[in-house]
């Protein structure tokens, strides 16, 4: 039997797109493995941390549960899958005493990968990257490295020296891609693979009806993801189109940074000052599928560049209409008014014009909530990815 080990390492400090196609992958390995029961994995997760307050630690003891009560997995006892701690220290703010942790943190890895012998190691963020990039020039030599690209914050010069030395680069989109080559990275290194979406979960959930007043958000609380722009397009319709009785439900929290953590507050305080409350409601991190069920249009309303966006995907594969700012890969995905509504970027004007005319024409709505379900069935099947991408890794 083959047997293949898997060093996967994960920053696990927020539950955003990275770490969701971290835990997707980790239900797709189970699937995997069941299909190849030629060959052994053991895939080791190492996290910040493995407490079940960290809302990455507790998706994947959910997971390790879910193998264990696969009784054809065990039966062929050909996967094994831990999660463990590991310290990534961030270079940021560029210190002593950060520089001190970020080298010891090369050699604790370069000890791991070394003891334990490791066929892969799979870095899923730019903080796990610069580290193992640096430690793989001390790994055995038969250790394979890949790297996922989910987004542009990988430091350009350090990425030039790094990233071409991985076995295997991977990217969320064809836009992240593009990053890595203007990067200088060789394009014929990189490969595409996206973001799955398990479909056969989320179309269970029930469809939708009229009236279509109900918005959810989804998503961390940042600047960048355009929740103020949701709520300035709240109060315009408030004010100037009250047939509309739009109630918005923000579906996520803030990371302990302080910018986020002041965010948040200024959300609050739009609400409360603009007299808002019976309007908006702040939910605080839900799961998925109550988020879906309670909404019939998902606003997605980053005003930068999104790397993939797997908002729209998830709201399109459950049937609901998508109402997305017209940037980034989300963009590029959809259609307007064929699979999605697009509105200006950061134009609270524009959104809520854009909540009128779906609210207003209801049947043309639903139709295109149609179209969007349909678009993600051919293209993001969760299962076709994850096969995909475990390719890489036999």
């Amino acid at each position: 039997m083959k047997n293949i080990k898997i060093c996967w390492i994960d920053n696990g400090d927020i539950l955003g797109g990275a770490e969701l196609f971290s835990i997707d992958m980790i239900y797709g390995l189970i699937r995997f493995a069941h299909e190849h029961p030629e060959t052994s994995f053991q895939l080791d997760i190492f996290s910040h941390s493995t407490n079940r307050s960290n809302a990455f630690a507790r998706k994947i003891q959910t997971a390790i549960q879910t193998l264990k009560n696969n009784t054809e997995i065990n039966a062929s006892n050909n996967l094994s899958i831990n999660h463990k701690e590991l310290f990534l220290p961030s270079l940021k703010p560029f210190s002593y005493t950060n520089c001190k942790n970020f080298i010891q943190s090369v050699l604790h890895l370069k000890k791991i990968v070394t003891t334990e012998n490791y066929n892969i190691v799979y870095c899923n963020t730019v903080r796990s990257a610069l580290i193992t990039g640096i430690a793989q020039f001390f790994f055995p030599q038969h250790t394979k490295t890949i790297y996922m690209a989910h987004d542009y914050t990988f430091p350009h010069i350090l990425g030039r020296f790094i990233i071409p030395r991985f076995s295997q680069v991977l990217a969320c989109s064809y836009a992240v891609k593009t990053y890595l080559i203007d990067m200088k990275i060789k394009a014929w290194k990189i490969e595409v693979i996206e973001n799955g979406i398990d479909i056969a979960f989320l179309e269970s959930i029930p469809k939708i009806q009229p009236p279509l007043f109900s918005i959810g958000i989804i998503g961390r609380i940042t600047q960048w993801k355009g929740q103020m722009t949701v709520l300035q397009a709240a109060l315009w319709l408030k004010e100037n189109a009250p047939e509309y009785p739009f109630h918005f439900t923000f579906y996520g929290e803030s990371s302990q940074k302080m910018e986020d953590l002041q965010f948040e507050q200024d959300l609050h305080k739009f609400v409360k000052n603009n007299n808002l409350i019976e309007n908006i409601t702040f939910a605080g991190f839900t799961s998925l599928q109550i988020a879906l069920q309670q909404s019939k249009i998902i606003i997605h309303a980053s005003t930068e560049d999104e790397p993939f966006g797997r908002t729209p995907i998830e709201a399109a594969a459950s049937e609901r209409i998508a109402c997305i700012s017209n940037i980034g890969t989300p963009a590029k995905i959809f259609t307007d008014k064929k699979n999605a509504f697009f509105f200006e970027a950061g134009n609270p004007e524009s959104l809520a014009h854009t909540l009128a005319i779906i609210a207003h024409n209801k049947d043309t709505s639903l139709e295109i909530a149609k179209n969007g379900k349909a678009l993600v069935q051919d293209k993001f099947d969760i299962q076709k990815i994850s096969k995909r991408f475990f390719n890489f890794f036999i």
